[in-house]
């Protein structure tokens, strides 16, 4: 958690870069080298989520509304599956889904705190 100011300043840096179908990753790449591979990611659904700064507000209210769920109770990180899904509300259809590795997204959680540790501190 870190405070709204800050969190609003973190999103707003991602804004200008992409995510075109089909290859929704490939701009965010060659936009920010150092964002990690995510072989694991399958995207099922990203409705109004056309840049970065778009997909971290879903994905962090996909978690904040506990709304994912995972695959099995394995310990390995690279077999479990979590999908996460995310609505505009909690009477709306969900709208934005993916799939990720428990494993990608531990490296997605790395990367994010530390562009946090980075800008912040």
């Amino acid at each position: 958690m870190f405070p709204i100011e800050k969190e609003i300043e973190f999103f707003r840096a991602l804004e200008p870069v992409t995510l075109n179908p089909p290859d929704y990753f490939l701009n965010v790449r060659q936009a920010l080298p150092e964002f990690p591979l995510l072989p694991s990611l399958e995207i099922l659904q990203l409705q109004k989520c056309t840049n970065l700064s778009r997909f971290f507000k879903r994905l962090r209210n996909a978690i904040a509304h506990r709304n994912l769920s995972f695959s099995n109770d394995s310990r390995d990180l690279a077999t479990e599956i979590i999908t996460l899904k995310d609505r505009k509300n909690e009477y709306a259809p969900f709208d934005w889904e993916i799939r990720i590795s428990a494993e990608d997204m531990e490296r997605l959680s790395r990367y994010v705190s530390q562009r946090v540790i980075d800008e912040n501190l």
